[in-house]
């Protein structure tokens, strides 16, 4: 890996950071008020959102690997940071909840944002001799 692709891993796992601190931010403002359903339900449905792109991304660029081909998209997207922040997220806030749904939601999105972070990190590997940086 060379060093102008650590600077897309630092890019992605500060925009997770900001997506992070952001919640662990608005949330006690909104402790209070009728706003924090929405803020918990809003960050549920973007984690959801997140991961079935991340995941799609991931088979497609599984797909080409397979073909000894460059995965897809700009060599500079990587997601894989983000990911572990909003895994770290979800682990944190679970340990808060007391609705059933709302924790099994929560879990499966952990689960497929750990398989996540590990089938990226993986495909990276196998994929840096196919890509020009």
């Amino acid at each position: 890996m060379t060093l102008k692709r650590y600077w897309y891993y630092i890019f992605s796992f500060l925009i997770g950071l900001a997506y992070f601190i952001f919640y662990f931010t608005v949330h006690p403002l909104l402790i209070s008020t009728s706003w924090l359903p929405i803020l918990e339900i809003g960050y549920l449905i973007l984690n959801s959102i997140f991961i079935t792109a991340f995941l799609m991304k991931d088979i497609l660029d599984e797909r080409k690997i397979r073909m000894a081909s460059p995965p897809i998209g700009p060599s500079w997207i990587e997601h894989g940071p983000f990911a572990v922040m909003v895994f770290l997220q979800l682990l944190i806030t679970l340990l808060s909840d007391t609705e059933y749904l709302t924790i099994m939601v929560k879990i499966i999105l952990s689960i497929l944002f750990l398989v996540d972070i590990g089938w990226d990190l993986w495909q990276d590997v196998r994929a840096k001799s196919y890509r020009k940086n």
